[in-house]
């Protein structure tokens, strides 16, 4: 039975004189309460290059303690870095060999 139906019930009641006032607001109450936790409240989770996912994995870095920081801060730094290399690396490889030359030398390496 849906919620209305009940509120019409409800009303029938309280226009008969079976049911209060208070009753009726009370059970009335009850309903529409009732109506309010059954009906999900959708959610959407933000993309991870949101600005409201910025912001909660910001709250969650500033809880974290300093040393717990630090540490994370270094490891993006590190990871950085080696990336960093890794592309100054092969720029320069490819500059010495040319690219054929590095790719046949990854599939020589490879095993192809």
């Amino acid at each position: 039975m849906s919620k209305y139906e009940e509120l019409s019930k409800l009303k029938e009641l309280l226009d008969a004189g079976v049911l209060s006032k208070e009753e009726f607001e009370a059970e009335k109450k009850k309903i529409l309460d009732a109506s309010e936790e059954v009906k999900p409240t959708p959610t959407k989770k933000p993309g991870f290059f949101s600005k409201e996912a910025a912001r909660q994995r910001q709250e969650a870095f500033e809880k974290l303690p300093k040393a717990e920081q630090q540490r994370q801060q270094m490891m993006v730094v590190g990871i950085g870095i080696f990336f960093a290399i890794f592309a100054c690396m092969l720029m320069f490889f490819v500059m010495l060999f040319g690219w054929s030359g590095v790719k046949a030398g990854i599939e020589n390496l490879w095993g192809r």
